[in-house]
């Protein structure tokens, strides 16, 4: 896997530099944003986005879990959020609490930015995993306190 440090070697740049072309462009001189954006294309970097989460602590990521009757309401969440840069990590609790809460598990892994969730009966227990995370309740309303309904 090519790393940031590679691009940074081949492109004669510091490593923060090579970051800073590629996350935070309007920071970094166009010559040298051009040379290390050529150089990542041609070694095929992607940027780690785990490494990247544990770095800021946060993964621009948002968990959506639904159930089966909700795939409109899904394209329609990952549309919006992509088009702001997010990644949307979806599962399907098929109206189980105890797959709900194995999603609640991994996606907290995830370090998730917030939470969009079709409740299932037990919602309220099982967001004890991702507590104070920003909550967005659709369809029903688990009366978890501090989330918002729709």
């Amino acid at each position: 896997m090519i790393g940031l440090q590679d691009v940074a070697r081949a492109a004669g740049v510091s490593p923060a530099t090579a970051s800073r072309a590629l996350h935070r462009p309007d920071l970094v001189a166009l010559r040298t944003r051009e040379r290390v954006e050529q150089v990542a294309l041609e070694l095929g970097y992607r940027p780690n986005v785990l490494a990247r989460g544990l770095r800021t602590r946060g993964s621009r990521t948002i968990g959506l879990i639904l159930n089966p009757f909700h795939a409109t309401l899904a394209k329609g969440v990952q549309d919006a959020a992509e088009a702001q840069g997010y990644t949307v990590l979806m599962f399907n609790s098929d109206e189980q609490p105890g797959k709900e809460r194995r999603a609640l598990e991994t996606l907290h892994g995830h370090l998730p930015m917030g939470l969009i969730v079709v409740p299932t009966a037990r919602t309220r227990e099982n967001l004890s995993v991702v507590s104070g995370l920003p909550t967005v309740e659709l369809d029903r309303a688990s009366g978890l306190e501090g989330a918002h309904t729709v």
